[in-house]
């Protein structure tokens, strides 16, 4: 009979290490250079949507992202941290719109060849999506939505509650219940790696990190408790997404809700 238990998996020898060929494989060399300014790349990603642009029957724009963070830059960073205390209160939308603009917004429409938003973005590629699921916050019913960016609306994508999926996907499922929303950062690889090779998948891990920061930082300047998760099981998220795992994964989550009072 096979033995499924996990303790009886070989693992990698040292030499044959994936993320060190990988990370060796996608150095920037002198022979491989890339011409910023290569008609070719830019017809490809000019073949590629900036942001999906959904099939939902509900969509909500966002509230003015120009007002409302009013806490000293220097506060925030000092006040930022990962919550493991916290619970699902009430998110009003002008606070889930700073969320999502600050990780995602288009700040600059008329650059080109693509709009600049609140993260650097290697040869301004934008390869990442932003999904959340939303079980208490205001105006919405609670269900996984997408955020079109290019629209600035948050459009849904299936309703329900939908704890139980997400336990299911997080190591720490407790997690689940413990949160308003989860932000789902995903990557479309072509975007990017179409212009960079092997060396774009490390470009799209840094933005995911540059978007999730900036969700970290107007989130804490909210006073909502964050919390960017890894331990996670990519296919089962990419199942609830609906994406196919290998031209669209998901790369990171973050779980926002209101901060417990810890007593002292």
């Amino acid at each position: 009979m096979e033995n499924n238990n996990a303790q009886h998996i070989k693992l990698a020898a040292e030499e044959d290490r994936i993320w060190e060929l990988y990370h060796e494989n996608s150095k920037q060399n002198p022979w491989f250079r890339i011409n910023n300014v290569n008609e070719k790349h830019d017809q490809s990603l000019s073949n590629m949507h900036i942001s999906f642009p959904g099939q939902s029957g509900f969509n909500k724009k966002l509230s003015d992202p120009q007002s409302g963070l009013e806490m000293p830059l220097s506060e925030v960073f000092q006040k930022r941290k990962s919550c493991r205390e916290m619970f699902p209160g009430l998110i009003d939308f002008n606070k889930l719109s700073h969320l999502l603009h600050a990780g995602f917004g288009i700040t600059r429409p008329n650059e080109n060849p693509r709009p600049l938003r609140s993260v650097p973005s290697g040869g301004k590629r934008f390869p990442l999506e932003a999904y959340f699921y939303a079980s208490n916050c205001e105006e919405l019913k609670a269900g996984l939505y997408h955020y079109n960016v290019i629209l600035e609306e948050v459009q849904l994508v299936k309703e329900g509650r939908h704890e139980t999926i997400i336990a299911k996907s997080l190591v720490q499922q407790n997690f689940a219940n413990d949160a308003s929303l989860f932000i789902f950062i995903t990557g479309v690889f072509e975007r990017t790696n179409s212009k960079y090779g092997e060396r774009g998948y490390r470009l799209i891990l840094l933005e995911a990190g540059h978007a999730a920061q900036n969700i970290n930082l107007a989130a804490t300047a909210m006073d909502l408790g964050n919390l960017n998760l890894c331990a996670f099981y990519d296919r089962k998220i990419e199942d609830y997404l609906e994406i196919d795992g290998v031209n669209h994964s998901i790369l990171y989550v973050i779980a926002i809700g209101k901060e417990k009072e810890v007593s002292r």
